[in-house]
């Protein structure tokens, strides 16, 4: 089975976006000690995943 160009294109940009975002959570956790700041920095992880999961229904839908 052959895959598209695009789609691999498009699974290396999803994967290395979300190792961007675990990686700003731990840097933000690692800089600050607030409960704001960690609720804030789990909830951009968080609220990216809809529109990760979005794009790959709309990739493979």
């Amino acid at each position: 089975m052959q895959q598209e160009p695009i789609l691999i294109i498009a699974g290396v940009i999803v994967v290395l976006s979300l190792m961007v975002l675990l990686g700003f959570t731990v840097w933000v956790l690692r800089t600050t000690t607030g409960l704001a700041t960690v609720l804030k920095a789990l909830a951009i992880p968080l609220g990216a995943v809809p529109a990760v999961l979005y794009a790959l229904f709309w990739l493979y839908g």
